[in-house]
């Protein structure tokens, strides 16, 4: 049984064999948006003062690392993990 599966119900297999085995390609296409709404979002966490003006310029400069590591080809989502 999978995570998401309820108990009384069947999970379609045309759709599990098309999004199953594929999700580490799926999340490399996604990665540069999902560091861009992480940027976003840690900002708008300063704005309202649940981010100090230093933990943010730190998140900042992380997500920026990250994004550059993404847009040269060297991030890497390690199988199983």
């Amino acid at each position: 049984m999978k995570l998401w599966q309820k108990d009384n119900t069947s999970i379609d297999h045309a759709i599990e064999a098309f999004t199953v085995g594929h999700d580490r390609t799926l999340d490399l296409e996604l990665a540069p948006y999902d560091v861009l709404g992480s940027l976003a979002h840690g900002q708008m966490l300063a704005k309202i003062g649940l981010l100090t003006n230093d933990e943010f310029q730190s998140l900042r400069a992380e997500l920026i690392r990250i994004y550059e590591q993404i847009q040269q080809g060297e991030f890497v989502i390690k199988e199983g993990v």
